[in-house]
């Protein structure tokens, strides 16, 4: 990917936990959807996720691991590959560094940011 999904809209963050959780949230007028799935056996959530939540369109997404994206990827491949959906998918999270504080505070230590991203403001 040539931007951070930061920069984009509609955006899927998706990590592995105990939970089957979904958070929408706004931020300078995106709309993100944070996405907790269980580790294991996980399938039907990503399916009903995908069902529900994704229309046709583009969509950016984000995984927080290499499981997670391919768990993503078997269930879309599967059930829906022949839908007009048009993703954009990352299990490396790059994003835009948009103050002047975050990159003072990059400068200082780069290790205590934890995600890649251009610096331009």
């Amino acid at each position: 990917m040539d931007e951070a999904i930061d920069n984009k809209n509609p955006q899927y963050h998706f990590k592995n936990t105990y939970l089957n959780k979904i958070n929408v949230s706004f931020n300078q007028g995106k709309k993100i959807y944070e996405v907790e799935v269980p580790k294991e056996n996980n399938a039907e959530q990503i399916f009903q996720f995908i069902r529900e939540y994704m229309d046709q369109g583009k969509h950016y997404l984000y995984f927080g691991n290499e499981k997670i994206y391919k768990d993503f990827g078997n269930v879309y491949i599967t059930h829906f590959n022949n839908n007009d959906n048009n993703l954009c998918m990352d299990y490396n999270r790059y994003r835009k560094i948009s103050t002047t504080k975050e990159k003072e505070d990059m400068g200082k230590n780069p290790l205590s940011l934890p995600l890649r991203g251009d610096v331009s403001v």
